[in-house]
Formats: C-alpha cells, structure tokens, sequence
C-alpha cells in the first residue's frame, strides 16, 4: 500500500512524543516526494532488466528495438507479428532451445 510506511512511521512517532507535529508533516512532504523517486527508479530498473534478460535469452529483436529507442519507429509491430507461434522457442528442463 502506497504511504503505508508512513502511516506506521505516523503512529510510532506519536507514541514517543518527542517529534513535534510539525516534524512529521516535514517528513511526510519529503516521503511524498522521494515515493515519486522510488517509483521513477523501479521503473527503470524493470526496464533495463527486461531488455537485459531478453539479450541474454538471445529473443530481443535488436533493430526494432534500436528503432524505438532512438525515437524512430512509426507504431509497434502486433503481437503476433512480434513473435509467431512458429518463430518461438521452446524451452526444456535442461535449458536446451528446441525447435
């Protein structure tokens, strides 16, 4: 849940009674704006680590990709045309690329 950490940050800070009021609306304007950075953050390391592991299973088409990239593409290709039944490997239990 998103603010969750804050809210139990809230009730544990006002249980002490040492932090003034004033104290945690500081830091819940900087928890609102460091949850924006984390979001930022967690989506780009999804990103880079989806386009990692495509290039590591050898299936990232890489000039559409450079084409996206680089700002160049007019639409994305369609599902099926992105990977067909026919083009798609099989993986095994050992890892082997069947076809």
């Amino acid at each position: 849940m998103a603010g969750g950490g804050f809210i139990a940050l809230t009730a544990t800070l006002s249980t002490v009674g040492t932090v003034p009021a004033a104290g945690i609306v500081l830091v819940f304007g900087i928890d609102k704006f460091m949850s924006e950075c984390r979001a930022l953050v967690n989506f780009s390391g999804n990103a880079v680590a989806t386009l990692f592991i495509a290039r590591w299973d050898d299936t990232l088409d890489l000039a559409p990709a450079r084409e996206v990239l680089a700002g160049r593409a007019k639409e994305p290709p369609a599902a099926a045309e992105a990977v067909g039944e026919e083009n798609r490997p099989v993986m095994t239990r050992n890892a082997e690329v069947a076809s």
